[in-house]
């Protein structure tokens, strides 16, 4: 109750009054496998690959899609918005959840399907979005726009980029060099010493030092993401106020393809009035 006063408390629940008011107007769906372009059903099939590492297949598939839309239709789920404590009692993460749809537990290769008011979608991505926010606000001289989970320094260890994507999730949410590693060999299967983790850090560091104040610092890491919650927030107070249809996924929004390129200049307009430069946003159907 203590927190309710607050301007950021205020602001939340008036938008995400907006937001449930909106969610409440749209239908959401999964569009029938068997009656979309071929494009998008190759886009289906090779996120099915890349998730389940299993041969593709069109009765799961269908089943899958079928089972997902009468849940949806029954979801009586609301958007809230969650934040952490720091030790300082202030207010971090921020991040909303109960999006429509079951958005946030959609297996990714499904979205291709996903449509509103049985329009097809787009996804709009701000790519590596927690480490672009902080370059964007702590280091105006570095280029925002680069692919952050690319390394020069790892080209000739065998780690691929979505390995990175997971050991730099691993610096940012634990203190310890120890802790990351464990972290990363935990979910990888991937048996690293502390000495050859250390290497690959030690690396990664010297190659983007401005990431010292970042990689190891959980609470950092969580204002940032707060950052990134609040530029979503209000990236979505200016979709609702044109009256745009959308659903909000974190650090991406789901909207019709003909919302696309209105959706993309909001975002922009919002990334020009906090940091007077542009966002790296792409556009996906996973194709």
């Amino acid at each position: 109750a203590e927190y309710r006063g607050r301007t950021i408390i205020k602001n939340s629940k008036k938008l995400l009054k907006r937001l449930d008011d909106m969610y409440t107007s749209i239908s959401v769906s999964l569009r029938d496998f068997d009656q979309v372009d071929p494009s998008v059903q190759d886009a289906v099939k090779r996120g099915w690959s890349e998730k389940r590492e299993q041969r593709f297949d069109r009765k799961v598939i269908n089943k899958e899609v079928t089972i997902y839309n009468s849940r949806v239709s029954a979801n009586k789920d609301f958007p809230r918005r969650v934040f952490h404590l720091d030790s300082n009692d202030d207010l971090q993460w921020g991040r909303i959840y109960g999006n429509k749809g079951g958005i946030d537990h959609l297996y990714s290769y499904l979205t291709p399907l996903l449509a509103i008011n049985g329009e097809p979608t787009i996804e709009i991505d701000i790519k590596s979005c927690v480490l672009q926010m902080f370059v964007l606000n702590n280091c105006p001289r570095v280029d925002n726009k680069q692919d952050f989970y690319s390394y020069e320094c790892l080209k000739e260890t065998g780690i691929t980029r979505e390995q990175v994507k997971l050991l730099t999730q691993c610096l940012l949410n634990n203190g310890s060099k120890e802790d990351a590693r464990k972290s990363f060999s935990y979910t990888e299967r991937m048996k690293l010493s502390q000495k050859d983790f250390n290497l690959i850090v030690e690396k990664m560091l010297d190659e983007r030092k401005y990431f010292k104040s970042l990689f190891l610092h959980p609470n950092k890491a969580k204002q940032t993401i707060r950052m990134e919650s609040d530029f979503m927030c209000a990236v979505m107070d200016r979709l609702l106020d044109k009256g745009l249809q959308f659903i909000y996924h974190f650090d991406s929004i789901f909207v019709r393809d003909k919302d696309c390129l209105t959706t993309l200049e909001i975002i922009n307009q919002v990334a020009m009035d906090k940091w007077n430069k542009s966002l790296n946003a792409t556009l996906s159907r996973n194709l």
